[in-house]
């Protein structure tokens, strides 16, 4: 079984091989709110560069909400190969408790569409989407997000959301 990175008998340990072997964590320390606009469109904080012929582990937890579903989706590199895994509200949900949820498999970019909690954009649902990223060019992996209909009352990606990428092989 392929291990990264891999480690030869000998080889000298340095600094930058000890990094290889951390998963790297990436949160948001500030909301990101947006309004009137139903484009998916890369988080300006989880996002991350990948490198390519490469086998990644990933995983977001974020805090998502507003005056309505919200949509997610995620961006990867060209030719990337995998699948994602998501749970979270229901899209039909809109209370703040005993609320129906979603969970499925999906390829990378499908729109999957999360329900709300009906005291608005400051009350965030908790939203989970992991997946095994098989690249085959460099390039960026994001999560993308969006209202599914424009509202001038902002949707919101909370602070405290965060990923996780492990680079597997």
């Amino acid at each position: 079984m392929a291990q990264y990175p891999n480690i030869a008998a000998g080889q000298r340990i340095t600094g930058q091989l000890l990094r290889d072997m951390q998963p790297t964590y990436i949160y948001k320390t500030v909301n990101t709110d947006r309004a009137s606009t139903t484009t998916l469109t890369n988080d300006p904080d989880l996002t991350v560069d990948l490198d390519a012929n490469a086998v990644y582990m990933v995983e977001f937890c974020v805090m998502l909400g507003g005056p309505g579903p919200t949509k997610t989706a995620w961006a990867v590199p060209a030719g990337s190969d995998g699948l994602k895994g998501v749970q979270g509200p229901a899209s039909t949900a809109n209370s703040d408790d005993g609320i129906s949820m979603r969970t499925g498999s999906h390829n990378f970019g499908t729109v999957v569409t999360y329900g709300y909690r009906s005291s608005g954009a400051g009350n965030l649902e908790f939203i989970q989407e992991s997946g095994l990223v098989i690249t085959t060019t460099a390039g960026t992996l994001a999560y993308q997000w969006a209202q599914v209909t424009s509202n001038t009352t902002p949707a919101r990606c909370g602070r405290g959301s965060w990923m996780r990428v492990t680079r597997v092989q």
